[in-house]
């Protein structure tokens, strides 16, 4: 649940969290069939936010990511850092993050996010190669950095781009202009569901970065954190239809 407080004038000064005791963040590894769990399974999604709940959840996480791992599955991370949740409790996010990221073989994350799991500061404006082939030397089993970039021309009006590096290039996006912004959240998760699906149905890098861009921007238009979309209205907004709401 998230709940925004607000201070004088209505404006909103934050952003509240309520997980705490949830189910989810008091599972521990042992609640988990891994081997039921993974069974036919090419590929497993992890977020940051899980780890970032509490040692339980920390411990899951990182459970999780070595069953995988343990039986061949493809395992995709996605950073999603958040100071917040870290913060609540005696947390090593450094220590969590890096041993999560030496088993993924695609990451969603930035130049900061990588600054943070290697301990080197990388400028967002130049150093995104750095940044990702700093990755790549560090955790061999990385074969995908995926991320999208986010410059506000104020309160309702972006412009977001996406990029992907490989061990071999660069794919990047052109920036898109996303105005009118009905709600911001959930468009990460819309980014990462779209690069993955283009990459699990053979598209390649370019097309998963336009796809995941594509999803991100449609995101914007809906209120909730839910991303409705679908295939059709992916293509219908690389074809130039911007507003596919129906």
């Amino acid at each position: 649940l998230y709940f925004l407080s607000s201070g004088a004038g209505l404006r909103p000064s934050r952003v509240l969290y309520d997980r705490e005791h949830s189910a989810f963040a008091r599972a521990e590894p042992a609640d988990f069939d891994w081997d039921a769990l993974l069974a036919d399974v090419d590929l497993l999604h992890l977020s940051g936010i899980s780890p970032a709940l509490g040692q339980a959840c920390a411990d899951t996480a990182i459970a999780a990511a070595r069953a995988a791992r343990g039986k061949g599955v493809r395992l995709s991370f996605d950073v999603n850092y958040r100071a917040q949740l870290w913060d609540a409790w005696d947390s090593t996010p450094r220590a969590v993050l890096h041993e999560l990221v030496s088993q993924a073989v695609i990451l969603f994350g930035n130049g900061r996010d990588i600054g943070l799991l290697l301990g080197h500061a990388f400028d967002s404006d130049g150093q995104e190669r750095d940044a990702a082939l700093a990755a790549f030397e560090a955790f061999p089993r990385l074969q995908l950095i995926a991320g999208m970039r986010r410059r506000p021309i104020d309160v309702r009006n972006h412009r977001l781009s996406a990029r992907i590096d490989s061990r071999a290039g660069v794919a990047q996006t052109e920036a898109v202009m996303v105005p009118d912004i009905v709600d911001r959240i959930g468009t990460g998760d819309a980014f990462v569901a779209g690069v993955l699906h283009a990459l699990r149905t053979a598209r390649g890098v370019e097309e998963a970065a336009q796809a995941g861009l594509a999803l991100a921007c449609l995101k914007h238009s809906l209120p909730g954190d839910a991303c409705l979309f679908g295939i059709a209205d992916i293509e219908a907004f690389r074809n130039g239809r911007i507003d596919v709401l129906r």
